[in-house]
């Protein structure tokens, strides 16, 4: 998501004064601060998204992977039941 500055903020900044609109220097450092990824020409940025991206879907890989790990314990446990009971005295399999 861009986050762009309020244009009274920005004028606030060069110093432009308004009679009208007054921020605090707090609220335009935390407005500014926002920015300056737009602001800035670097590979960190870039990065920093390709990054999120990669751990976005790792993360989506690894839920998948445990998900299915669930289910083939399920399936495990369901096959060693029923070779438990076919293997009991009582059986009539036996």
């Amino acid at each position: 998501m861009i986050s762009y500055m309020r244009g009274e903020d920005v004028e606030r900044l060069k110093k432009h004064l308004s009679n009208y609109y007054k921020s605090t220097d707090e609220y335009l450092s935390k407005e500014y601060i926002k920015t300056i990824p737009y602001l800035t020409i670097s590979e960190t940025v870039e990065l920093m998204g390709k990054l999120q991206e990669v751990i976005k879907e790792r993360n989506e890989k690894i839920g998948e992977l445990e998900r299915e790990n669930i289910s083939l314990r399920r399936e495990l446990e369901g096959i060693k039941e029923h070779r438990r009971i076919i293997s009991s005295p009582t059986s009539r399999w036996s």
